[in-house]
């Protein structure tokens, strides 16, 4: 009876012990897409697993969805030194179409970097903030300014390979010409997003783009020049393409 006792306890020691250790460790899991996330399993059954990061983000993934489930590859505390950065993204933008304004139109081209996070709402959105170069293909062109701004990008299908992606950015134009003041700034893109990589994509479509200014104008009444201040509207619709890192 004694020996039976100490068997029982022993082994429910070891169990106790060993629930602890996959408390404390995680597994790999590989989407089809080749996106990796690694965390621990709090829910699976045959359709679904749930699964949960060192970061606190859950991500509810279909069977269908997912390649391979490895075995587990770190300690947590080891993840989350060599995971830190990895929320970071990096994108580059490049878009070229027409813009206007209400006495003019010219052709137009912008060039953004954009930098933030990442995998907010399970991956579903990119928060950060961008800055670049927006202007006209003429040598001496009075509308180049220099965007900056607030970005947000939401896709509607983050764990799939292919998806439509919406992106809204508001923030302030300035101006580098010196006849002409900048102003406020919003940009909206609608594009189709491709998966390359773990951590790469690129993404087409396209934008509109509209900003604030103020400038110098000299108008002709009569045979007499008359200069006076000018507020309005430069608008810009176009392609884009998007480069993710």
């Amino acid at each position: 009876m004694k020996r039976f006792l100490l068997i029982t306890v022993l082994a429910l020691c070891y169990s106790l012990t060993t629930l602890a250790q996959d408390e404390t460790r995680i597994v790999r899991v590989t989407l089809n897409t080749g996106t990796v996330l690694d965390g621990t399993i709090k829910f699976e059954n045959d359709d679904v697993l749930l699964l949960v990061t060192d970061r606190g983000e859950r991500f509810q993934l279909q069977k269908s969805e997912i390649k391979s489930i490895g075995e587990p590859v770190h300690e947590v505390s080891e993840v989350r030194e060599q995971s830190s950065s990895t929320p970071f993204g990096v994108m580059l933008t490049i878009g070229g179409g027409g813009a206007w304004t209400s006495h003019d139109s010219r052709a137009n081209v912008n060039v953004d970097l954009i930098m933030g996070h990442r995998l907010l709402l399970s991956g579903a959105m990119f928060l950060g903030a961008g800055i670049g170069y927006s202007g006209g293909l003429k040598k001496n062109d009075n509308w180049n300014t220099l965007p900056v701004y607030l970005h947000m990008r939401y896709n509607f299908l983050p764990t799939k390979k292919n998806a439509p992606v919406v992106s809204i950015s508001a923030g302030y134009a300035i101006s580098l010409t010196k006849d002409v003041k900048g102003g406020a700034l919003g940009d909206v893109s609608l594009m189709y997003r491709h998966v390359v990589g773990t951590r790469s994509a690129i993404a087409v479509g396209v934008y509109f783009r509209a900003h604030g200014y103020r400038a110098q104008q000299t108008t002709t009444i009569d045979g007499e020049n008359y200069t006076g201040k000018q507020n309005g509207a430069l608008c810009a619709l176009g392609g884009r393409i998007a480069i993710e890192m």
